[in-house]
């Protein structure tokens, strides 16, 4: 999980891959699969994962991290990030409070009142 408000630049996680061969053959450089825009960015000697573009109007990322061997072989494995929303601004609601009479015989599960919501957030 990452939140929108998530800076660029910001490091979130290490991929981390292993390799049995010996000398050259068994250095592992990383990286990540295309997506456009590149949301994140991955340092190709260390594995850290890193915020690249902001990530305020997605509420997912899906890409491929690929682990490449120095005989080049390679392997992946799939990254899925949810984005949490941020509200910065409380819901509205339509009226500060709500009267209502309910009659004594009023069906049991019945609407008794109705009320809207806005999120400042999203009004223009």
């Amino acid at each position: 999980f990452l939140r929108e408000d998530t800076p660029v630049g910001t490091s979130f996680l290490r991929a981390a891959a292993h390799d049995d061969d010996q000398g050259s053959n068994a250095a592992i450089t990383y990286s990540l699969s295309n997506q456009k825009p590149a949301y994140l960015h991955v340092n190709p000697s260390t594995g850290w994962i890193y915020v690249n573009h902001p990530i305020s109007q997605t509420s997912r990322i899906n890409q491929q991290i690929v682990a490449s061997d120095g005989g080049n072989r390679s392997s992946s494995v799939e990254l899925s990030v949810i984005i949490t929303n941020v509200h910065n601004q409380p819901p509205h609601w339509e009226q500060p409070e709500y009267w209502v009479t309910v009659p004594e015989n009023t069906a049991r599960d019945a609407k008794i009142v109705v009320s809207t919501k806005r999120d400042l957030r999203n009004s223009c």
